[in-house]
């Protein structure tokens, strides 16, 4: 099977883009790969294997090996595109039941611990 220069279009035509993040993630691999570090193997390999289906929506992506690595530029770019997608739905639900409703971004804080004491005792005034 010959290889393909894969090229994604979202909906919107907007593309994405799926070769800077393959060469950023080849980047991050090769820096692992100076530290000796095992994951490095498995970062350079990600998004190389991707199967496609043609559905009737058009072609969606059935089967693809990615590393899950948490600084991978290609899982930490579908990861959030996937967030943003829930995160929509979400808001548009939201309105949906509550039309007139406001968003409020909340950030809560407490003052540093000190110990595993502190740590254990923190966390339960937060979960009270």
């Amino acid at each position: 099977m010959a290889d393909v220069v894969f090229e994604a279009v979202a909906a919107s035509g907007k593309k994405r883009p799926w070769r800077e993040k393959k060469l950023q993630s080849l980047y991050y691999a090769e820096v692992l790969e100076m530290l000796k570090i095992k994951a490095a193997y498995r970062v350079k390999g990600c998004g190389e294997h991707l199967t496609f289906r043609i559905t009737g929506n058009g072609v969606k992506l059935y089967q693809a090996y990615f590393c899950q690595k948490r600084l991978c530029p290609v899982c930490m770019w579908r990861r959030s595109m996937k967030q943003s997608g829930e995160l929509i739905s979400v808001l548009t639900e939201a309105v949906k039941q509550q039309p007139t409703g406001i968003f409020l971004f909340l950030t809560l804080t407490m003052k540093n611990v000190i110990g595993k004491e502190g740590l254990s005792n923190g966390i339960s005034q937060q979960n009270d």
